[in-house]
């Protein structure tokens, strides 16, 4: 469906625009790297601009987090302010297992890391690409869930299973007491079987660590809600013309809208309005081509002129099923080269950006 190309033409737009804009993916496919034409990582990279003729083009950075470091960045963001508490959670156990096991929270992690590159007002604008439609909802609930869970007594109560253990840690030194030592001894009683001590230790001292810095996790946790769910942020639906993308384009609007979240724009691609300049100008000077190339170009012109009457049934499909949105149709680009689709694009979103500002 062209989701991610759509997003990194969408930032390029933005900061062609004059903005400070971040584009973040946290779509396991991970083809930012690929549409950008640069090395992306867990670290924010500059991504260079095409030359404007406006003078008013602003900053694109990209982030796309790897699924390996992204539990050691996420640690160094909660633990910047200590580093022997750092030290202590990258040396334990438990969590190791959980770091090599990190694909699974991928995303949720992501979000976080997002939070922390965007404090203090460094960007204007953020482009997030998310995981494929029917994953998206979830993305967007997680930081508010997050939060609820680390500020319950869940978290509390194993992280004081942490204190007085028998680790080398900070946790080792503090005497549990008798309600919760008998506390412990009925989760080893209850979870013996799958777990053996020194991993329930481990296990217990993690959260004692991150229990130290629940507040940091919780303001990184709401801020991102504010991000994904705020009131100045704008959810997109990236489609294509075709019956099954449209259906998840009308699930995903479906979800949203049960959320109270409405969708802002949708974005048809490979969806054009009208038969492409070229085939036209080629057409009127059919006269002096070479036999041969007749067939060829009735061909690409059907199979242009299927695409804009795809174009009209889906846009006609999805205003009505999705109410409220703004409905953009990109055309179809032809260019082997992925950084010049996302450069062609962003000049046909610019004029949109520029419409609504």
């Amino acid at each position: 469906m062209g989701k991610t190309t759509t997003s990194c033409a969408l930032a390029m737009a933005l900061a062609q625009q004059g903005h400070r804009t971040l584009v973040v993916s946290v779509d396991p496919a991970r083809r930012l790297a690929q549409a950008l034409g640069i090395e992306v990582s867990s670290r924010p990279q500059q991504v260079p601009l095409p030359s404007g003729t406006d003078g008013r083009e602003g900053t694109l950075v990209a982030l796309m987090p790897e699924p390996r470091e992204a539990a050691s960045v996420f640690v160094d963001m909660l633990f910047e302010e200590d580093e022997e508490a750092k030290r202590r959670v990258l040396d334990n156990r438990f969590y190791q297992t959980l770091s090599n096991a990190l694909a699974g929270i991928h995303e949720m992690v992501s979000l976080m890391m997002l939070a922390h590159e965007v404090r203090g007002g460094r960007y204007d604008c953020v482009v997030l690409d998310t995981a494929p439609s029917r994953n998206a909802v979830d993305l967007l609930t997680y930081p508010g869930r997050l939060a609820t869970l680390v500020e319950g007594r869940a978290l509390q109560w194993f992280a004081s299973l942490g204190f007085g253990g028998g680790g080398s840690g900070r946790t080792g030194t503090k005497k549990r007491p008798g309600w919760l030592a008998l506390g412990r001894k009925t989760v080893e009683a209850a979870v013996g079987r799958l777990l053996d001590p020194a991993t329930l230790d481990s296990m217990a001292e993690l959260f004692a660590e991150l229990f130290g810095v629940r507040e940091r996790f919780v303001d990184l946790a709401s801020r991102c809600q504010a991000l994904v769910l705020g009131p100045t942020s704008e959810h997109w639906v990236v489609t294509a013309p075709t019956g099954s993308a449209v259906s998840d384009a009308e699930y995903l609007g479906r979800k949203l809208r049960a959320m109270g979240v409405e969708v802002h724009t949708i974005v048809l691609n490979r969806a054009d309005v009208r038969l492409p300049e070229w085939i036209t100008t080629l057409r009127a000077a059919e006269t002096h081509m070479p036999e041969s190339l007749g067939p060829w170009l009735t061909l690409a012109e059907q199979e242009a002129q299927h695409r804009v009457v795809a174009g009209d049934r889906a846009a006609n499909q999805l205003s009505s099923s999705v109410p409220g949105a703004r409905p953009v149709r990109l055309p179809a680009v032809q260019d082997p080269d992925p950084t010049a689709v996302v450069r062609a694009l962003s000049r046909e979103l610019g004029v949109f950006v520029s419409l609504q500002q």
